[in-house]
């Protein structure tokens, strides 16, 4: 990842709210997200008293974008979560440049759970300077474990003392005394000995899952009715998880065809964070966010990893396009 500090934790959810913790986030502080994503990218803002701000995603690349984020700042906001989606580093850069613009300290934290490996302009995803990274080590994430576990990057010592801290009960890091109200967040020693080993192989699994993408674009790309996954220029997408996108009258026919063939696929993600009860306090409507409700229902998630054959990456393919062009007819 190329940053000065690397605190392990025991999961990308921990990850997320100890992350948040350190720059104090509390009760009535704003935190812009996504509302598309795995719900651990907003649960963690409401679990500390805060209030998650969602604004819209971009339908191509599946991530929330600098005009957006620059639309909902108020001077309440005290973080935006960027969610770096299905392994696609959102545009860092971009909404840095928008917090800058503020008067008050706005924290940009990555949620990299799905895009540890993706680079971006050169920089890696949970890298990027100023932000804090967070990352899961979930057996199904690019880099995984054999159950759970997360770390947070930064470049900033004074916030990388206080995840420390908070990690282990809030411990000092020079006595044995407790300075803060913290948790149970270390990452378990099994866990760590796993990833050391899958990191040397990082790599070269790395290689393989882009090639899977790679095979699966190549069948896709002579389909007009099927989106692939799309990269934004000077990026590497690592592919945590291949979606594409399908014409919202066949989606759930070709899941089904899918499933009939005894292929894993699934819908990530069908219900977006506004909808959930959760949430619902928030008062938001479905017809704020066009472009989540627009991917909520064209989204199909198919199998992909370092060992998935050429063979087995034909077979779906050609049965998602088969069940397409039946239903067409």
């Amino acid at each position: 990842v190329k940053i000065p500090y690397c605190i392990s934790v025991a999961n990308g959810t921990d990850a997320l709210e100890l992350a948040l913790k350190s720059i104090d986030v509390r009760e009535n502080d704003e935190v812009i997200t996504t509302p598309f994503s795995w719900i651990s990218s907003a649960e963690c803002i409401l679990s500390l008293g805060a209030k998650p701000v969602f604004v819209d995603i971009n339908p191509n690349t599946f991530v929330i974008e600098s005009d957006a984020v620059a639309k909902a700042v108020t001077p309440n906001t005290k973080a935006v979560i960027a969610v770096s989606l299905f392994g696609q580093m959102a545009d860092l850069q971009a909404i840095s440049k928008v917090l800058e613009n503020h008067e008050q300290p706005i924290t940009l934290i990555e949620d990299a759970a799905q895009s540890f490996g993706a680079v971006r302009d050169g920089i890696c995803s949970g890298a990027w300077p100023n932000t804090i990274g967070c990352t899961s080590f979930f057996p199904t994430k690019p880099l995984g474990c054999f159950g759970d576990g997360g770390a947070v990057f930064t470049d900033n010592e004074n916030i990388a003392n206080i995840i420390k801290s908070l990690r282990v009960h809030g411990k000092s890091n020079t006595s044995s005394l407790h300075d803060r109200v913290g948790r149970n967040s270390r990452l378990d020693t099994l866990q760590a000995a796993v990833l050391r080993v899958m990191l040397s192989h990082f790599a070269e699994h790395k290689s393989r899952r882009i090639q899977a993408a790679n095979r699966y674009n190549f069948h896709f790309q002579k389909h007009s009715q099927v989106q692939t996954p799309v990269c934004d220029t000077n990026t590497e997408h690592v592919y945590g998880v291949y979606t594409i996108r399908v014409p919202r009258d066949v989606r759930d026919c070709v899941l089904q065809r899918l499933k009939n063939e005894k292929v894993g696929c699934a819908v990530y993600y069908r219900t977006a964070f506004y909808k959930q009860p959760v949430f619902k306090h928030l008062g938001y409507s479905e017809t704020q966010f066009p472009n989540t409700e627009l991917c909520s229902e064209t989204v199909i998630s198919l199998p992909i990893g370092s060992f998935l054959s050429e063979t087995e990456i034909d077979r779906i393919a050609n049965l998602v396009i088969s069940e397409i062009n039946a239903a067409r007819t």
